[in-house]
């Protein structure tokens, strides 16, 4: 019902305002750069809807760009042919002038965006040409990442003063640990399909440790030879060999363009979560309602990160022990992961919802003791399916106090 509403809402807000629409095909076809220009100034676009009056700058590189603006114009031929699909508002037309150009930067028509691809591939496509702006990252200071670890911002570079934000991470290099992530989300009305190889980039040593085989082997030294909790992937015929999947902090589905998609993949982005929770409340209950809600709440600040060690039970000693994917107690499991979700707009709307990234504990204690603020009961949270991961919401005040205080002021 949320849904349908806001898409309705929102429809209604797009006729009344008079917006341009970047329409699905394109986005399917376009592996741009796309920011709002002022001035002098450029950010990201981060929706596929711009109010009329603004001028886009959109990339292939720093030095390879179009200018286009969102017009309001009476519909003369020239730019109905230029623009196959448009608003109409009153005998006007909302176009982009110049037209978008459809061709994507390395001059071919066909999407460099890759159909949806499988989380859980060791190794996913990438097209690679020097023709497509590619992101990079760059490390800031910023006191809300707690030292020995660092903040890097992940986007597109235009010159040594200028740096696109999609968005940023706080990674801690000497135990290969991401400790969260910040973005934003707008609304919109359609995205690009999902894309995108994961990454290691000069900042996290190696993807060797994700491999099933290599996390076989990893149980096995710390939960003893006749551990269960993960299976030999050269036994299984049939069915998922990967138990745990890379779990973005900032995901791909919350950006709109291909190169932003992209640009989530890199290894720093990502903690360690089973495959079942990723792919059950985590993403049916906590992902999609977040974006969902910038129908009706609009822009958010997104911070995503881990909490905990996850501990598991030996297989000789019963002792309990915290499960790292890396040697020395690198790229620990989390226990927990959470996001802190705050609209610009609304400010109640502000709160955490934190998820049990565990497939056996059955007595957990919920970080989110206190009692849930009236935003959370849009949740359609199923704690029943221990597989999918107990899902907990809770006021970010609280929970930012309790967990993250090194957040506050921030998320």
């Amino acid at each position: 019902m949320l849904k349908k509403l806001s898409i309705f809402f929102m429809l209604l807000i797009f006729e009344v305002n008079a917006q341009c629409v970047i329409e699905r095909e394109y986005l399917r076809s376009s592996n741009r750069v796309f920011t709002i220009k002022t001035g002098n100034d450029f950010k990201m676009l981060r929706t596929n809807v711009v109010p009329v009056g603004t001028t886009l700058r959109i990339f292939c590189s720093p030095n390879n760009f179009v200018d286009t603006t969102c017009t309001r114009s009476q519909a003369s031929s020239t730019m109905m042919q230029a623009n196959k699909k448009q608003k109409a508002n009153n005998g006007q037309a909302t176009v982009f002038y110049p037209a978008l150009q459809r061709q994507s930067c390395d001059g071919a028509s066909n999407a460099e965006c890759d159909p949806e691809a499988d989380e859980f591939d060791t190794e996913l496509p990438n097209v690679k040409t020097k023709k497509i702006f590619r992101s990079s990252h760059k490390e800031i200071k910023d006191d809300s990442c707690p030292a020995p670890a660092k903040m890097f911002l992940v986007g597109f570079k235009l010159n040594e003063d200028q740096f696109l934000e999609v968005y940023r991470t706080c990674y801690d290099q000497s135990s290969q640990t991401a400790l969260f992530s910040i973005h934003e989300i707008e609304p919109k009305s359609e995205i690009a399909p999902r894309t995108g190889d994961w990454a290691k980039t000069n900042v996290v040593i190696t993807k060797r440790v994700w491999k099933p085989e290599e996390i076989y082997l990893t149980f096995k030294s710390l939960l003893g030879n006749d551990q269960s909790y993960v299976q030999d992937p050269k036994t299984i015929i049939k069915g998922i060999k990967y138990v745990f999947a890379r779990g973005h902090l900032a995901p791909s589905a919350d950006f709109v363009f291909c190169s932003e998609k992209r640009a989530s993949f890199k290894l720093f982005n990502a903690v360690p979560q089973y495959a079942t929770v990723n792919g059950g409340n985590w993403l049916h209950s906590v992902e999609k309602w977040v974006r969902e809600s910038t129908l009706l709440y609009g822009k958010l600040k997104v911070c995503t990160g881990g909490l905990g060690v996850l501990q598991l039970e030996h297989s000789v000693t019963s002792t309990m022990t915290d499960i790292y994917l890396g040697t020395n107690e690198r790229t620990p499991i989390p226990k927990w992961t959470y996001k802190i979700i705050k609209s610009y707009t609304h400010p109640k709307f502000h709160f955490a919802v934190v998820t049990l990234n565990s497939v056996s504990d059955v007595t957990v204690t919920s970080p989110c003791p206190y009692r849930p603020p009236r935003f959370c009961r849009g949740l359609k949270i199923d704690n029943t399916v221990l597989e999918s991961g107990q899902t907990f919401c809770c006021r970010a005040t609280d929970f930012i106090e309790e967990h993250v205080s090194h957040l506050r002021g921030v998320c």
